[in-house]
């Protein structure tokens, strides 16, 4: 007996020490690694657990399938390898050893922490919806009271802390969305001080509380200010936070601020929501937003009456001098007075490019030039320009309709369904797709991102094929007002050109009136006779004159980028991601520009998801007063290149020496002086302008299409009838398969 039960564990040690010789061979690729190991238990455990985390599957299966290991056993003072898996983001790994049988509810570590709470701390999706599925409990906490939902939030993958809640938390409230670990601190709390602003807002969506505090004494809002993102101190000051609270330390958020050096966020966020310095409730102007509306949209008529009334009784150097310091004050009037009374949520600066204040500023313009014109250039013009006052009488009729159509439009705002039902399958979709990342979802709306859609803070919604907000007309342009909006844009500038035109007919006219009066015959600044002229006897229409041709520069720059965006296909934002790629490029000497419209990553045959860790960006808000003076002024000129375009302009004008290769098809894989040499959607330039200038309605006739924009959410892409709002593969060009998002 004695003897046959040691013949038995001579063979089961032998069967043991050939399944690790046979897993480290094929591990090693033929060498023969983990030398001194002490035991050939210890052996195989090393190999199944090097195998575990690089992700070699065909070992772990040997290892396991041969009887070797106990995979609920497998651990020699070290985490087990379900637990390595989940850490490596070996989703195959991971899903064989459950299907094994692997345990993922085991603890191990210092803290005993399951598999799950590995997964979620390096927010890793997709193995947390697998480990769920077979399952795992979600309401264990390991060793410091830390649940899945508190290591999601450490994770700061914002995608796995939408699943976490749509799923675990508000799924038969299976975990209180303020559950506390051992020192009081909710999953806000954390948040707050990593600087999460996408984590704060979804957690305060979900319902998360703002006056709990932990053992310290510390609320959301004093880590806020620790963690230093003006984001999140905004939305924390917006949903309620006592900043008045004191800590154990007898610190309040004033007190805290000064310390951290985040005393200008802080005072800046006060200030945003409609509270001084000392935290004093301000009074709001206007209690309606509509009236505040109108007023930020009837100032720039006030400004326009008075620059007209100063030039009739002033020289025009005092007139300009008092115009632009009337301006001034009446922007900084707005900023203090009015603006407070505008809605603040997801909005983090002050500015007036999001009121009606430009809309106003181009709709006053446009009145005081056809006053101009019907009481100056229209008596002096009439006869001898006949045409051109008819066509400038018919572009005003144009340009008003058009502009008060495309202030009412649509841009093609997609629909969203808020449900938790609708959510939940959406979300399980993704997964199953394996397109649950941040370029097929939306964490604002908890809806699926359809190709090329933008999410939109103006609109608040998910708008299709965006394409850039237009402070102009105070609303979004997208996959339905785009081409209304550039015949918009061609009729203001033709309009423009026309008002410009008959000016320097009105001044030539003039001129032989004041010939003969020598005190206005020489001019210092301008040499052109008819322009002095201009500005001497007549300043108002001068004023005006020069106003028109800058904003007719400015304007055709403009359209010079938007057509050659349409002529490539590329939309506004797609063109800054290529000019961030380009930046990134030239920082790490790479040029990584792929087509991401149509190229996807391979991630069929790979066992590590396309996951990033890092969902929401830890970056915080750094206030320019706080910057050193060069890198102030150089923020500011960044800022103002931004805001009027200047970017896109060069960017355009470096693609332009590229275009004629580009045009003809003679494209070189090698050329790196251009941008979008892979990026164009179509095979040739005039399928993108067919795409953009006609609808997809094929029975109607040329001009109407041309014309007429569609309102549905269909349109052409690739020479192929498309519906935006569904857009999740693109249609396939000659010779190629269809290609996913």
């Amino acid at each position: 007996m004695s003897a046959s039960h040691d013949q038995n564990m001579e063979g089961s040690s032998t069967e043991t020490l050939d399944a690790a010789q046979h897993a480290a061979t094929a591990l090693a690729g033929g060498q023969t690694p983990l030398m001194g190991a002490q035991s050939d238990a210890e052996f195989v455990v090393d190999v199944f657990i090097e195998a575990v985390k690089d992700g070699n599957l065909k070992v772990v299966k040997d290892v396991v399938e041969s009887g070797a290991i106990d995979i609920n056993k497998d651990c020699c003072d070290e985490l087990p390898g379900l637990h390595w898996a989940c850490i490596r983001n070996r989703l195959s790994v991971a899903k064989f050893l459950v299907h094994m049988g692997a345990n993922p509810n085991q603890t191990a570590g210092p803290e005993r922490a399951t598999a799950l709470h590995w997964a979620a701390r390096y927010g890793h999706v997709y193995i947390v919806d697998l480990l769920l599925k077979h399952g795992a409990d979600s309401m264990l906490v390991d060793g410091q009271g830390l649940n899945i939902l508190h290591f999601s939030v450490y994770s700061s993958n914002i995608l796995l802390i939408v699943y976490v809640l749509c799923f675990v938390v508000n799924n038969n409230n299976n975990i209180d969305i303020d559950s506390r670990d051992k020192n009081n601190r909710t999953p806000l709390l954390w948040a707050a001080y990593q600087g999460d602003f996408l984590t704060v807002e979804l957690l305060l969506k979900f319902g998360a509380t703002v006056a709990l505090v932990d053992n310290r004494g510390f609320n959301a809002l004093h880590c806020a200010i620790i963690g230093g993102d003006q984001r999140v101190i905004c939305d924390l000051v917006l949903s309620g936070a006592n900043f008045y609270e004191r800590n154990n330390q007898k610190q309040d958020c004033f007190d805290l601020a000064e310390g951290m050096g985040t005393k200008s966020l802080f005072e800046h966020a006060l200030q945003h929501h409609g509270y001084d310095r000392l935290g004093n409730q301000k009074d709001k102007l206007f209690r309606k937003i509509s009236h505040a509306q109108f007023t930020t949209f009837l100032s720039p008529f006030l400004l326009m009456i008075y620059t007209y009334s100063i030039s009739l009784i002033l020289s025009p150097v005092l007139a300009i001098i008092l115009s632009l310091l009337v301006t001034v004050v009446t922007v900084n009037t707005l900023k203090k007075f009015v603006l407070p009374s505008f809605p603040k949520r997801n909005i983090y600066k002050v500015s007036l490019t999001r009121t009606p204040f430009f809309s106003g500023l181009f709709l006053s313009t446009f009145c005081f030039l056809i006053f101009i014109w019907t009481k100056k250039l229209y008596p002096y013009s009439v006869s001898d320009y006949t045409m051109k006052n008819m066509q400038f009488l018919t572009t005003s009729l144009f340009t008003i309709i058009i502009f008060l159509k495309l202030v009412r439009s649509d841009p093609g705002c997609l629909k969203t369904d808020d449900s938790s039902t609708s959510i939940q399958e959406t979300i399980k979709k993704l997964i199953q797709l394996g397109k649950f990342d941040k370029e097929n979802f939306c964490v604002e709306t908890l809806e699926r991102k359809s190709l090329r859609s933008k999410y939109s803070v103006f609109s608040g919604a998910l708008v299709a094929r965006f394409d850039h907000y237009c402070p102009w007309i105070y609303n979004d342009i997208g996959l339905k007002n785009h081409k209304l909006s550039l015949f918009f844009a061609m009729t203001v500038q033709y309009h423009m050109f026309l008002f410009m035109w008959l000016s320097l007919a009105y001044f030539k006219k003039t001129n032989h009136i004041y010939e003969q009066v020598d005190e206005y015959a020489k001019c210092t600044f301008l040499k052109n006779e008819t322009l002095c002229k201009g500005s001497n006897y007549d300043p108002s229409t001068f004023f005006l004159f020069i106003w028109i041709s800058v904003n007719f520069v400015w304007l055709g720059a403009m359209l010079s980028v938007q057509f050659f965006q349409i002529l490539k296909g590329i939309t506004t934002p797609e063109l800054f991601t290529l000019i961030k790629e380009e930046r990134r490029a030239e920082t790490f000497n790479l040029i990584p520009f792929e087509n991401p419209i149509y190229s996807i990553q391979n991630t069929k045959d790979s066992d590590i998801r396309s996951e990033s860790p890092v969902g929401t960006a830890v970056t915080h808000t750094i206030s320019i007063d706080s910057l050193e003076p060069r890198d102030k002024r150089h923020a500011i000129l960044n800022a103002c290149f931004s805001m009027v375009g200047i970017n896109q302009w060069l960017v355009t004008l470096k693609e332009m020496f590229g275009i004629t290769h580009l045009l003809r098809g003679q494209i070189q894989p090698q050329h790196r002086t251009s941008l979008l040499l892979n990026f164009l959607l179509t095979n040739h330039w005039k399928t993108n302008l067919t795409d953009f200038w006609l609808n997809s309605d094929v029975t109607a006739p040329l001009w109407q299409r041309f014309f007429y924009s569609s309102d549905t959410s269909k349109a052409m892409l690739g020479g192929v009838e498309v519906d935006y709002y569904e857009l999740y593969e693109y249609p396939a060009r000659d010779g190629e398969t269809i290609r996913s998002g």
